[in-house]
């Protein structure tokens, strides 16, 4: 059997995987199934990991790799490979500091679920579920550029809406929110929980657009928020 150890699928070679997996994904799927293509190659990375009893890292979505580790690594070797493995999903991620670094099965049972269709019972294959994932066979981890997340997306789109973020990325990400302010309303301390929905959504199969677009639902909600709170002068 081969060792190869380490094997990594850039996220061009996993569009590719995605296209094999599911012809159909070419024909505009519509509403929720257009954003998630991951989950159709899921099982067949998992299975690549525990036949070559390798770790394998596949870039599903351009922020995020997920790593597939099974359970039968040589001792010897696991705790240098996973080092290794982490120091190439930083790599191929492009981050510039540590990702985020979320266990699938683990994360499921943190807090309850954004949307129910994230919950892995809800999408995953019965049989692959309780074989694999649930008694651990293949561990799932998902490292995301949350400094990317943070820098480029969450902290840029406050701003433009007037907000004032009262944190820097490091605490934000050990709070698992990001706390922001308004002029209309000072009295009050909005919160994000930004790392709940990167769990939840990028461990639930979706992709970064879908991430996205809660995002933006949010932020209208904070918005008007800000607006009822300014209208009976702040909290």
């Amino acid at each position: 059997m081969s060792h190869k150890h380490l094997i990594c699928h850039d996220y061009a070679a996993c569009q590719e995987l995605i296209r094999q997996a599911a012809p159909a994904f070419d024909e505009q799927p519509e509403g929720l199934e257009c954003h998630t293509a991951p989950r159709t190659v899921i099982p067949s990375l998992a299975a690549e990991a525990m036949e070559d009893r390798s770790v394998v890292l596949a870039q599903l979505d351009p922020g995020a790799i997920h790593g597939f580790i099974p359970s039968r690594l040589s001792p010897g070797h696991a705790a240098t490979l996973l080092d290794d493995a982490e120091r190439r999903a930083v790599e191929m991620l492009g981050a510039r500091g540590r990702p985020l670094i979320i266990e699938l099965l683990t994360g499921q049972a943190d807090e309850p679920a954004v949307q129910a269709s994230c919950r892995i019972e809800s999408w995953m294959d019965p049989d692959f579920l309780r074989t694999v994932v649930q008694v651990r066979r293949a561990l799932i981890v998902l490292f995301f550029d949350g400094e990317n997340f943070f820098r480029e997306t969450l902290k840029p789109q406050l701003e433009r809406r007037g907000f004032a973020v009262t944190e820097g990325y490091e605490e934000s990400a050990r709070a698992g929110v990001l706390r922001a302010r308004h002029p209309s309303t000072p009295g009050t301390v909005y919160k994000l929980p930004w790392v709940l929905w990167v769990r939840e959504m990028m461990g639930g199969g979706f992709d970064t657009l879908f991430l996205m677009a809660l995002f933006a639902v949010y932020l209208q909600k904070m918005e008007q928020a800000v607006v009822a709170g300014g209208s009976h002068g702040g909290a």
